[in-house]
């Protein structure tokens, strides 16, 4: 070590040479000098090294400040001045399992640990190290909160300094650093900012908490990948479920997640702050979740379900010890193993007999792969609407375009929506032929349609059960007279990377402008494996090229009976509607229609009920009945067919501009609170009444749409 000074105790600096780079640390967070005092001080500092450095031969040189109250300050050999900025800054925000026995040097294993922090100025840099041997970690960098546009590093065992953010505006910017990956420690040694520029506090943290246990899933294993692809620098944890989630419900979180873990492999591991050693130990008094979600079991398949049950015992009987107050659930994926986790955890949670546990099973759909960032907004969309309904939570949207449909229909059936890396819920996106379009002026619909040629195909699973029959439709066009699509609905089992049980497939001739298509399909019941997904394929015929757009799917529970479209009794009014409506109204385009969405049944709590064709902005109301009239004809009242008997009538509502509207909650609108809206195991029949004050006829100024026959399910 050498010193410097002119032999006043107040002389004596802390500075170290780095490559041409001159580093004075800060002792003291006092910064009451000015401007002008301190480069008079900066100025005798480097007088003094270039009388000393010419005489000195090592690389680093380092002299201790005792007593000067000096503000950090970064001196280059081109005379720029910055700040340095210590680890141990109260300023900087810490999230995961990070060790600070050593503030200079704090350090963490696990995905998901975080660094945030608000700079002033117009560029920051970090110093870090990372990874272990030869391989790197990666870490992502979003500033001033735009994950889209954020970027990942790569970053090795080498401490290195790498630029943050530069070019910005003079002003108070944020920074934040994920830990994307699991392949060692990360060590970080502080920030460099510009000249006379600090840190600001962050603001409050979250206030609700959540701990992640996991396997490879959770461990954002081909996160960036829609093809199982495992590089390092495609796996992360800010765009998986557990990233997503936290930020619907504003939520910090921790994300203990392995590849490869099972149940017990990581029930031994669930106290530490590093994968691989025993010691340190977490203290869990630094981070107390109010829900702690576990998800493995998957590399447990094979095992026998009584042992799986007992490994799953005994890490809730740990996590309860560290977490009396915290919610604890299991959340597990159906669709690897006829006799996967995802079966029975709910018979776990039931023998725990602790209120406070909780089980969720979410889809597993996207082939025997690991999912993709569209496959984890759909997994947390799951979790999200799970905790709301257990804790009375509130969220926000995703922040990335979710795979998952709901209630039978497709997801982004427009491509309208992309995920940062790339994808857009239809796989496989990096295939030969597969392009999604950007084109408003020729688009059928929004901006964007998809073109598939050569043979090229996409595809997307929605979940289904035997008996659900499905109508799909959209819009397609091929780039010249004679192209050809085909589309193709297959129904598949709990294992559904094997073959399908059954399909269906259309051929559709094209012209080279848009035009429409429908295709109905019903899956398989009564088998000895059930159907658990439908999926959906679109193939352009070899040597064709066809586009895509505005697909969509509509699960039908039940079936149209009474229809005004003159296969019944007679229309009093306007005369018959279209097929399959009601009575003619004074819409101007036939009758209007009423039919399902979701499933019909009790457990799944999906079904809703679509009308349209309804003069705009009409009030109208739900009725529900057990028996028919006239036979399932129907007879004639007002201007229309009354179908059952209502028993039940629901709220009024008003129809939309359209003329359309859609009943979802079923145990709360459109009936309240009566009983007997939904039976499980009877047939239910629901009709649309509506006001129609404009028709000449018969003076009642109402009308009705078809009738809708439902046949509920536990």
């Amino acid at each position: 070590m050498a010193q410097a000074g002119d032999g006043s105790s107040s002389s004596v600096f802390s500075w170290v040479i780095r490559d041409s780079t001159l580093l004075v640390y800060r002792r003291s967070k006092a910064t009451a000098i000015f401007k002008d005092s301190r480069l008079k001080i900066i100025e005798r500092i480097q007088d003094q090294m270039t009388r000393r450095i010419s005489s000195m031969t090592m690389r680093t040189i380092a002299v201790v400040l005792l007593t000067l109250c000096l503000p950090t300050v970064l001196l280059t050999s081109a005379g720029g001045i910055g700040t340095s900025v210590s680890p141990d800054d109260s300023n900087i925000r810490y999230t995961g399992r990070w060790s600070q026995a050593n503030p200079q040097q704090p350090w963490c294993y696990w995905i998901g640990s975080s660094i945030i922090a608000e700079f002033e100025g117009t560029s920051i840099s970090g110093t870090f190290s990372a990874g272990s041997g030869s391989n790197s970690d990666y870490l992502r960098v979003i500033i001033d909160g735009d994950a889209r546009g954020s970027s990942k590093i790569a970053v090795g065992t080498s401490v290195s300094t790498v630029t943050l953010a530069s070019g910005l505006s003079d002003a108070v910017h944020r920074v934040e650093i994920v830990k994307e990956t699991d392949l060692g420690d990360w060590t970080f040694h502080g920030f460099n900012l510009d000249p006379d520029r600090d840190l600001v506090a962050p603001g409050p943290r979250p206030s609700r908490r959540i701990e992640f246990y996991g396997d490879s899933n959770l461990a954002g294993y081909s996160l960036e990948s829609e093809q199982n692809l495992g590089a390092s620098g495609l796996r992360g944890s800010h765009f998986g479920y557990a990233g997503i989630a936290s930020r619907m419900l504003d939520a910090e979180y921790h994300n203990i997640s392995r590849s490869g873990a099972t149940i017990g492999s990581l029930n031994s591991r669930f106290d530490r702050i590093r994968y691989g050693s025993p010691n340190p130990t977490w203290d869990f008094n630094d981070f107390t979740p109010d829900v702690v979600v576990v998800n493995l079991g998957a590399n447990n398949v094979g095992g026998s379900v009584s042992g799986i049950k007992q490994a799953y015992h005994s890490l809730l009987d740990d996590l309860r010890g560290e977490h009396p107050a915290a919610h604890v659930m299991l959340f597990n994926a159906w669709g690897w193993d006829y006799n996967e986790p995802a079966n029975y955890i709910d018979e776990v949670i039931a023998e725990r007999a602790d209120p406070n546990m909780s089980s969720m099973i979410f889809p597993w759909i996207f082939e025997q792969w690991h999912g993709c960032e569209t496959d984890h907004a759909g997994m947390a969309s799951v979790l999200v609407e799970h905790l709301k309904s257990n804790l009375g939570w509130t969220s926000i949207p995703s922040d990335v375009v979710s795979g998952y449909g709901v209630g039978g229909d497709l997801a982004n059936g427009g491509f309208e929506e992309v995920a940062p890396f790339g994808g857009y819920g239809w796989r496989y996106r990096n295939d030969s032929g597969v392009a999604r379009v950007h084109s408003p002026s020729t688009a059928q619909e929004g901006d964007h349609f998809l073109r598939l040629s050569g043979g090229a195909s996409s595809h997307q699973p929605i979940p289904a059960l035997g008996g659900d029959t499905f109508v799909v439709s959209g819009w397609l066009r091929g780039s010249q007279s004679g192209d050809s699509a085909r589309v193709t609905m297959d129904f598949r089992d709990q294992q559904m990377w094997t073959s399908p049980l059954q399909t269906a497939t259309s051929i559709h001739v094209l012209g080279n402008q848009w035009q429409p298509f429908s295709m109905t399909a019903t899956a398989p019941s009564g088998g000895a494996n059930p159907v658990y997904h439908m999926r959906l394929t679109i193939r352009a015929t070899s040597g064709d090229t066809i586009d895509v757009d505005e697909l969509s799917s509509r699960l039908q529970s039940g079936s149209s009976f009474c229809e005004g479209d003159g296969t019944g009794s007679f229309c009093p009014c306007i005369g018959n509607g279209g097929s399959g409506e009601g009575c003619a109204n004074t819409s101007g385009q036939g009758g209007a229609v009423v039919y399902s969405l979701g499933q019909a049944s009790i457990a799944m709590d999906s079904f809703a009920l679509r009308i349209e064709g309804i003069p705009g902005q009409k009030p109208g109301l739900c009725v529900k009945g057990s028996v028919t009239l006239a036979g399932g004809n129907g007879n004639p009242v007002g201007d229309g067919l009354l179908c059952t008997t209502p028993q039940l009538r629901s709220q009024v509502l008003l129809s939309d501009s359209g003329g359309a509207l859609t009943l979802m909650d079923w145990k709360g609108l459109p009936f309240g609170a009566q009983p007997g809206v939904a039976n499980m195991g009877s047939t239910t029949y629901y009709q649309w009444w509506y006001r129609d004050p404009g028709n000449p006829c018969s003076g009642q100024g109402f009308n009705f749409t078809n009738g809708w026959e439902v046949d509920w399910t536990p």
